[in-house]
């Protein structure tokens, strides 16, 4: 049975896994029959003649002009397979068989190809995706952008506390049209911030203290570098209100540091919001399936980067744009002056 991921309209995803790590979510699943963008398909009996390929290197094989990418690697007896074929027709498809983590030579798992396939198609159309919270109020958006663990998810516990909505809060959607859409995923979050955001009313005796035990070895740094954190899907939660889009109202980058509110020209900030997006997330001009396809097929990939600049900088044209830092994890002033008006 397939599996249909409708994004915002804007393109779709079918599956033969229902759940693919960060790539889709269970926010997107609709039983509307859709012709996808996207096809990922596992099959563990599938095979590629490579006869007529020129192998790339050791485990990538292509050939000019033909649509289509093809990886193999063999360790200790196990064989990844992944196909990528038809990236610039209508329909894209990748074939697997598996879905776990491809050995490191292909530098990712099926999760990160299909990630890098959607932002491609994401692209072409007028958006992408951002490694950033996004939360709205009365329609009107805030994007809090940053590298991981400076502050994103308590920042969004912030918000949501004094009645915003939540969008997303580690990989948002954006457009050129000034549009954030939502994009939910679990968050991590610590057992300090689980404490002063949370009660017993929001998950029910049992759940909270079960919860609050879970997370209690997290409070200690040999845990929590050793240790996942356990998972919280923050719309669950009793008096969370997911929403599904917003105008881009204010926009900014969160850092470490001395605390700060600096307004920034768009420029600025999308240069901030698209480099710690790169640092984060997997990237079409950074995977190598996209490489290797440029080096077969007529696709300029730093075209494609431009593109992307192209559509934040659109986003951001109409926002007030903000650098914010904060030393102390408190970041309720912090954001109070920025988003006290919407």
């Amino acid at each position: 049975m397939p599996y249909t991921y409708d994004f915002h309209g804007i393109l779709s995803v079918e599956t033969t896994e229902k759940l693919l790590g960060t790539a889709t979510h269970r926010y997107f699943l609709t039983d509307e029959s859709l012709d996808p963008d996207v096809r990922v398909e596992t099959d563990a009996d599938f095979d590629v003649d490579t006869a007529d390929l020129q192998r790339h290197d050791l485990w990538f094989y292509g050939a000019d002009g033909r649509d289509l990418v093809y990886y193999e690697d063999t360790l200790f007896g196990r064989t990844d397979k992944v196909l990528l074929e038809d990236l610039k027709k209508e329909t894209t498809t990748i074939r697997a068989n598996t879905i776990d983590r491809i050995t490191p030579r292909s530098r990712g798992s099926v999760s990160d190809l299909l990630e890098v396939v959607i932002d491609y198609k994401l692209i072409q159309r007028g958006y992408t995706t951002l490694h950033a919270g996004a939360l709205s109020h009365n329609g009107r958006g805030v994007l809090l952008g940053g590298f991981p663990n400076v502050g994103k998810t308590l920042s969004t516990l912030s918000l949501l506390d004094v009645g915003f909505s939540y969008l997303s809060d580690d990989n948002t959607i954006i457009g050129a049209d000034g549009t954030v859409s939502a994009h939910p995923s679990t968050s991590s979050v610590s057992y300090r911030d689980f404490r002063r955001f949370f009660g017993p009313e929001e998950f029910g005796h049992i759940g909270y203290y079960g919860r609050l035990a879970r997370l209690f070895p997290m409070q200690f740094a040999i845990a929590e570098r050793v240790l996942d954190h356990p998972s919280l899907y923050l719309p669950d939660v009793d008096g969370v209100t997911q929403a599904d889009s917003a105008d881009a109202m204010v926009a900014c980058t969160l850092e470490i540091g001395p605390r700060e509110t600096e307004e920034v020209a768009a420029d600025t900030l999308a240069r901030k919001l698209i480099t710690s997006t790169d640092y984060s997330r997997p990237r079409p001009w950074q995977h190598p399936f996209v490489w290797v396809y440029a080096y077969f097929n007529d696709l300029d990939v730093d075209a494609v980067r431009n593109e992307e600049r192209r559509v934040v900088r659109s986003f951001l044209s109409d926002a007030s744009c903000y650098r914010l830092a904060c030393e102390e994890r408190d970041w309720d002033d912090v954001l109070e002056g920025i988003v006290g008006g919407l």
